[in-house]
């Protein structure tokens, strides 16, 4: 993974431990409280996550992450664009993108699970990066927290899949590739 580390008081450790200066940890337990997939955590737990995290920058052009990899990460967006991209026989593939006040990549805080998709920043590109470590290191001290965030986590998958019938309709070959929340 290619990362600026621009503009930080202190470089993290890629092991997980914290380098945020005490206005960082401030601001990014407040990012992390407002994120619906930390739902039910109490302060105590959100303030565990913020230890673990770092703002990070990125320029345009650089990988946050690449198809393929695993990883410990999830991506908070608080300024610029992320694109999101798949190669199929050596091309890319545009698949999206998320922007300001976004997050994504969830499921690599709850095990390793390989990217299906690269994501790169389409401009220059501040995200909060909240690492399993920290989310982990909750959960073994208060797993009825797990619970909260699967009512979550279940949520969002229903809604992903209302979205895509609403843009997509009825459609026969659309809801064939639909039922995510089927699993």
């Amino acid at each position: 993974m290619n990362s600026s580390m621009e503009n930080l008081d202190m470089a993290p450790d890629m092991e997980g431990d914290s380098g945020c200066s005490p206005c960082e940890f401030e601001q990014n337990q407040e990012i992390i409280m407002k994120l619906p997939f930390f739902g039910g955590m109490p302060d105590s737990m959100i303030k565990g996550l913020a230890y673990f995290s770092n703002k990070l920058h990125f320029k345009a052009g650089e990988a946050l992450f690449e198809q393929n990899d695993f990883d410990d990460k999830a991506y908070y967006v608080i300024s610029g664009e992320v694109e999101i991209l798949r190669m199929k026989d050596g091309k890319e593939m545009y698949a999206g993108s998320f922007g300001k006040g976004d997050f994504f990549g969830g499921l690599a805080l709850t095990s390793s699970v390989k990217r299906l998709f690269t994501a790169k920043a389409k401009t220059d590109l501040a995200c909060l990066v909240i690492r399993r470590k920290g989310l982990l290191s909750n959960l073994e001290k208060s797993p009825e927290i797990a619970l909260a965030m699967l009512k979550v986590g279940s949520r969002e998958v229903v809604e992903w899949d209302e979205q895509r019938i609403k843009q997509f309709g009825d459609k026969e070959d659309c809801l064939r590739q639909l039922g995510v929340s089927l699993i």
